[in-house]
């Protein structure tokens, strides 16, 4: 790989980082909507894995997937929740997931384990629960 494709790559990691910290968000790992995303190009219409979008004006919004929280054109960046897997680490180790409800509400848990025995059938992401719109 040629040294300006690697500096081209770190540069993009290290400008999707700052603008996801910049924007005063709780969770790592942010993904930006594609144009194909927006245009609804890339979608599967029964895909229901929720994703929290980050909107223009500082709010977080839950969507029924990536798709749909791409198609909001406020939505600048975006997080897919996890899913709860029989073959999840187990651990106590104390630090905050929040779980998407069935009524599509966020409750926070202490550890993971905790998250992934609750009644919800699991989506998660590791960090507090943010303040909905």
């Amino acid at each position: 790989m040629s040294k300006l494709l690697v500096l081209s790559i770190l540069l993009l990691s290290m400008c999707l980082t700052i603008s996801s910290q910049s924007y005063g968000v709780l969770f790592p790992g942010a993904l930006q909507c594609t144009e194909a995303l927006r245009a609804g190009n890339d979608c599967f219409i029964y895909n229901y894995v929720p994703a929290l979008g980050f909107t223009q004006n500082y709010k977080y919004k839950l969507y029924g997937n990536e798709c749909d929280a791409c198609k909001d054109p406020e939505v600048i960046i975006y997080w897919n929740f996890r899913v709860c897997t029989p073959d999840m680490p187990s651990g106590s180790l104390r630090v905050p997931y929040c779980v998407v409800t069935g009524e599509k509400k966020l409750i926070q848990f202490d550890t993971l384990d905790e998250a992934c025995k609750s009644d919800f059938n699991v989506f998660f992401l590791k960090g507090q629960c943010p303040p909905m719109i």
